[in-house]
């Protein structure tokens, strides 16, 4: 059988990505023999790459899965693969969905009665935001300077907490206190932010989002002056343009 170098190496992609079987990726290119372990050795490589590159980029939220239950923090990475499958995968966009995948988990869970903490899936998913706002593709919100804007509400005190993990692995989990967060890449530094915004703040970016008007937000309390300081601070931090 004459095979090109480029369909071998089109069968080879084929089988990495678990398109094919090893018994598959033989046929197509003329081998014979059983495929034995060699192959399906290079096709579990492929998940244990990505699952690392998880753990690196989760590595906080990894330790702490862990410690909820042994193997947990694996069971989450092939969750993940299940809803990704690896024929889509691209390798530097591993983490995107990351969070969608524990929040799917943690529901599954919770359906069986044997839910995992809210503040671990909170965890990933401001993990998750750091990243994104690090590392992910711009993705421009009307009304907003920063690249890459994000805003969450938690119920837990994660910023903290990811902070305290940093000193001590074993710090325990997060007291209940609901906050709110806006993470963000700074335009000009290409870096990662957050901010826990005034009320006036939050008034003022939802007022640069089109959410609110400026009659609104001053009906909501806040005073000219006030919602012209709060524009400023936002300015200042790369939020909104600069006047």
């Amino acid at each position: 059988m004459s095979l090109t170098l480029d369909a071998y190496f089109e069968a080879m992609t084929r089988l990495l990505k678990h398109e094919d079987t090893p018994e598959a990726f033989l046929e197509r290119v003329g081998g014979e023999g059983p495929p034995g372990r060699g192959l399906r050795y290079y096709q579990s490589a492929m998940q244990i790459i990505p699952g690392n590159i998880l753990r690196e980029v989760y590595g906080r939220c990894a330790a702490y899965a862990d410690r909820v239950e042994p193997g947990l923090f694996d069971e989450l990475v092939r969750h993940h693969f299940q809803l990704c499958p690896i024929s889509r995968w691209q390798i530097f966009r591993l983490a995107e969905s990351f969070a969608d995948s524990v929040e799917s988990y943690a529901a599954e869970r919770e359906a069986q009665n044997r839910p995992i903490p809210t503040a671990l899936v909170e965890l990933v998913d401001y993990e998750q935001c750091l990243w994104l706002a690090r590392s992910g593709a711009p993705a421009p919100t009307h009304g907003i300077a920063a690249p890459v804007f994000i805003m969450r509400r938690y119920t837990y005190a994660v910023r903290d907490w990811l902070n305290a993990l940093r000193k001590d692995p074993a710090t325990a989990e997060p007291r209940a206190e609901e906050q709110i967060w806006v993470i963000y890449r700074d335009p000009h530094e290409e870096r990662a932010h957050v901010l826990r915004p005034t009320p006036a703040q939050l008034l003022a970016l939802a007022v640069a989002t089109g959410d609110l008007t400026d009659e609104q937000a001053l009906g909501a309390g806040l005073t000219p002056d006030d919602l012209a300081a709060a524009r400023a601070s936002l300015r200042e931090r790369g939020l909104l343009e600069r006047a």
